[in-house]
């Protein structure tokens, strides 16, 4: 197996890879309404360390999960057992241990998950289907931020809502994140 087999082999959900701290294992990771599934592969040795190993005890049986982010050998997943987004909830793996940890439970609004670049907190940004014809998303400005071992909430923003705002993580600031707008080219720069 090498790094390319492993991608196409392994790499089935929404999140794609993501690497350890120590940068020396990537994980990949996939998903079911049975639960979250990882594989290892070690690029120091070029060996498969495991593959498909189940994360259980995740809550009641989810009519959903999704990856959302990973980094630093942590995975930031979706959850929801209930119609629409009112049992919506995200959580911290890590998938070596198996364990996750406490669940951040957000409002009933579509949202999206980031974890942070040294993923210590957890960025959880509102986002609304755009209209049509494109339904692009809609990045409402509304931010929330939580630790991600505890599930408590640290702060709550408002920033500039735009169709074309992203939040921007860059490895080198693990302590910050960039909410830019592509639109008018601001930057507004955020403390963690």
């Amino acid at each position: 197996v090498d790094t390319i087999d492993f991608y196409s082999s392994y790499s089935r959900g929404d999140m794609g890879t993501f690497l350890s701290k120590d940068e020396k294992i990537l994980y990949a990771n996939d998903w079911d309404t049975t639960g979250v599934y990882f594989s290892a592969f070690d690029l120091l040795n070029n060996i498969l360390l495991y593959a498909d190993r189940k994360i259980t005890n995740l809550g009641p049986s989810p009519m959903y999960y999704g990856a959302d982010d990973g980094r630093q050998g942590k995975a930031l997943f979706i959850h929801n057992n209930t119609p629409g987004y009112k049992g919506l909830k995200f959580f911290v793996v890590n998938p070596d241990s198996g364990l996750y940890f406490n669940p951040v439970p957000i409002p009933p609004v579509r949202s999206k998950g980031y974890l942070s670049a040294n993923a210590d907190y957890v960025i959880i940004e509102q986002v609304n289907v755009g209209q049509p014809p494109y339904y692009e998303d809609f990045h409402t400005g509304k931010i929330q931020i939580y630790n991600a071992i505890t599930g408590d909430k640290i702060a709550g923003l408002t920033l500039p809502p735009s169709k074309s705002a992203r939040i921007l993580i860059f490895d080198n600031y693990p302590n910050m994140f960039y909410y830019y707008n592509y639109e008018d080219h601001t930057v507004i720069p955020v403390d963690l």
